[in-house]
């Protein structure tokens, strides 16, 4: 009776305490990187000066650069062997999160969207006006929500407001005003966005044989991720029907969609176009997000500049041929805030594709490991930017640059001239 009882207990144990073991004691340093990550970057980095180094990241391993010299070498390296859609696809993790996979490799079909996407961002201008209504329509419904208290000052839940006006917007230029006007998709796709963020988190850092369950309790029977992609396929096949009546005309398009669509062949399937414009759909609504809500918490926390603010903003506003970079005061709040809030710590991701990738001063990167640039060490660097840890609203005004720009590493948000991000 003893001894069974004692097997009992050791079956019961053991379990627990062989993961114990394993995760905790063997992975301790990759699951802290979840909750403090950009310190152990920071406090690697001060210890490394300009020396490459890594940290330990739940399923891989980071590796990191801030010297000029690695800069110009990943420069100069192929996509072929230093991948960006590599690590796109590691960190979308789109099997899991959106029901199809890519390869590791960027392929050409990518080119048609990219050309449809400069097309209709050189037609801003037409569409800033729906853009402009669907923000104050938006803010306006989040006030009258969240009405004033005793000093008229009322409370709106930043983050959820944000998010569902940008992803309109984002919306609109993807897929066009109809969608972006209908409400069953504008609270499907959000749901969708949240769901797809989280379950590709949970496929990162959880094991295999847990992470399927996890993804079942979070999207439950995909309806949200079902309708989105119904949604996108009715519009591809409402373009195709369009093109296939019509003549050739000269009009302009007026969505990334119409614009995707008059340039791929008439034999791709449609579920290939949903793809391929559902990733974009959800990159596009993600970033652009964190930086408008860290921009408007800086507006708030610097009073002093509002009225400034306001009034630049309107001159633009109140004349529709105004050029939009007349903001120079909103555009160095933007450049500051993204410097000091800098929300992705590391740009330039790659992953070593094949072999590994070494540096000229030896320092080599594993095949299938990831290599970035870490640019919070420049942006913090008092070199560069005097009292570079302090918020100062016209650092960037009359510097001529741009939140845009892609001069080299002192401003390496968008990535290198290698490839963007």
């Amino acid at each position: 009776m003893d001894l069974a009882w004692s097997q009992a207990i050791l079956c019961i144990l053991l379990p627990p305490v062989c993961i114990y073991v394993f995760f905790v004691q063997l992975h301790w340093k990759s699951w802290k990187y979840l909750s403090s990550g950009r310190d152990m970057m920071m406090a690697m980095a001060d210890q490394c000066g300009d020396a490459a180094f890594s940290v330990p990241i739940p399923g891989n391993r980071l590796h990191l650069f801030t010297s000029k010299r690695h800069w110009d070498e990943l420069n100069s390296t192929s996509l072929d062997v230093l991948s960006n859609h590599a690590w796109s696809k590691d960190m979308l993790q789109p099997k899991a999160a959106f029901g199809y996979d890519w390869s590791d490799r960027r392929n050409e079909e990518g080119m048609p969207i990219v050309r449809a996407i400069r097309t209709i961002s050189n037609q801003f201008s037409i569409l800033r006006p729906e853009c402009v209504r669907i923000l104050e329509q938006d803010f306006n419904q989040a006030m009258e929500s969240n009405p004033s208290g005793k000093n008229a000052i009322g409370r709106v839940p930043l983050w959820p407001t944000i998010q569902f006006s940008l992803a309109r917007i984002t919306t609109l230029m993807i897929c066009g005003e109809d969608v972006a006007n209908d409400p069953e998709f504008m609270e499907r796709s959000v749901k969708f966005l949240d769901e797809a963020g989280k379950v590709a988190e949970a496929t990162k850092i959880l094991p295999s044989f847990i992470s399927p369950v996890v993804k079942m309790l979070i999207q439950g029977r995909n309806l949200n991720r079902d309708y989105v992609y119904a949604t996108i396929a009715n519009k591809t096949e409402e373009f195709r029907r369009a093109k296939a009546a019509s003549e050739d005309t000269k009009e302009l398009p007026k969505t990334i969609l119409n614009a995707f669509m008059e340039t791929v062949p008439d034999d791709w399937p449609t579920t290939r176009v949903v793809h391929i414009v559902n990733t974009l759909w959800y990159s596009a609504s993600q970033g652009i997000t964190v930086l408008a809500a860290h921009l408007i918490q800086d507006i708030y926390t610097h009073e002093s500049h509002i009225r400034d603010l306001q009034q630049e903003c309107r001159g633009v506003l109140d004349d529709a041929d105004s050029d939009m970079s007349k903001l120079p005061l909103l555009e160095a709040f933007l450049m500051e805030s993204m410097r000091t809030k800098c929300f992705q710590s590391t740009t330039i991701h790659r992953v070593a594709l094949g072999k590994p990738y070494t540096f000229s001063d030896g320092y080599s990167v594993p095949a299938g490991e990831i290599l970035s640039f870490l640019q919070h060490k420049v942006y913090s660097d008092d070199t560069l930017y005097a009292e570079a840890r302090n918020f100062h609203p016209a650092r960037f005004q009359g510097s001529g640059r741009a939140a845009t720009d892609m001069p080299g590493m002192e401003w390496a948000f968008w990535g290198n001239s290698k490839l963007a991000w």
